[in-house]
């Protein structure tokens, strides 16, 4: 198939040096071609050890050639969390196509709920993880329990919610209690994901009820452009989390790399990264990992942990 073999070389070819960087702008308009016919053109990728399908216009392969570490913590620190929790179930919000569940589970044989309201990528979800264990689903947003009209975007190989355009929709809200209800083996939840661009901070705002009860570390994507469309300060979040118990955090690139550890006491450092990653389009944003403060123990070995990671990678 032909947009087969666009994508293999676009994930294939190097991009250093003019020849490959022009073939590369090649296959990449070539890539813009086949998705003007079709936008939902499914391709073959190796993922995690798992030949699954992906849509042709997903940056996720992309990104991975481009940055090896994109990612990459996502894997380890479920798997540093076993040093102190033998058995503990993993919520992933905004699981896309099941990457994340994919990664995780190529580390760690754990529970994981996938949590997925397009519709389009729970069917990809469900597809690409049916030959794991331990695995659940639920088509849901996530907030407080309501229904508000408010529009889901889609683009390239993701969606969002926001509320700064024309609405087109009723959408109905769950929080995280309503949906693990459904879900009896998840009673000790230790690590949970939000990938939601831009509606991270309120999925942690509306749902203190559950990181009360479970107390999870907390890995999420902290994105200023996005939050803006949202009118969503973000900055609130870190005080409220302060409150309910959280200090500890590891910052990381949207890129996959270690930027610094800090205490979310610290508000004004807080405000600098904000500001420094303001106004960048989203080329350039965080993930931080929250740790609460009764896992104060396993935070500064999972900080040493990850320190010495990159360290020996970056000094091979």
């Amino acid at each position: 198939m032909f947009s087969q073999f666009v994508f293999n070389q676009l994930i294939r070819i190097r991009r250093k040096g003019l020849v490959s960087k022009v073939i590369n702008k090649i296959f990449e308009l070539l890539r813009s071609l086949i998705l003007h016919f079709n936008n939902d053109i499914l391709v073959n990728y190796k993922l995690g050890g798992l030949s699954i399908k992906i849509p042709l216009r997903h940056d996720l392969p992309i990104i991975e050639k481009i940055f090896p570490f994109y990612n990459s913590s996502i894997s380890r620190i479920p798997k540093y969390l076993l040093e102190k929790y033998q058995e503990y179930q993993i919520i992933d919000i905004g699981a896309n196509i099941g990457d994340t569940a994919i990664i995780i589970k190529s580390q760690v044989d754990l529970p994981i709920l996938c949590i997925e309201p397009d519709k389009f990528y729970f069917q990809l979800l469900k597809q690409n993880t049916v030959k794991l264990k331990d695995i659940y689903y639920a088509d849901s947003f996530v907030g407080i329990g309501e229904r508000k009209e408010i529009n889901f975007v889609n683009y390239k190989g993701s969606a969002r919610l926001t509320s700064s355009e024309a609405v087109n929709k009723t959408i109905e809200f769950k929080s995280i209690n309503e949906i693990i209800s459904n879900y009896s083996v998840f009673n000790n939840v230790k690590f949970l994901k939000i990938d939601t661009d831009g509606y991270d901070c309120k999925i942690i705002r509306n749902n203190l009820d559950f990181l009360n009860k479970h107390k999870p570390v907390i890995f999420f994507e902290y994105d200023p452009h996005f939050l803006r469309l949202n009118n969503d300060d973000g900055l609130s979040t870190f005080s409220i989390l302060v409150e309910e118990g959280y200090d500890n955090a590891i910052v990381y690139t949207n890129t996959g790399e270690l930027l610094l550890t800090l205490s979310l006491r610290d508000k004004s450092l807080l405000r600098e990264l904000h500001l420094y990653y303001s106004n960048r389009a989203s080329d350039m944003y965080m993930d931080i990992c929250v740790f609460h403060t009764t896992d104060n123990d396993i935070a500064e070995k999972i900080k040493k942990f990850e320190y010495e990671f990159y360290f020996n990678v970056k000094n091979l």
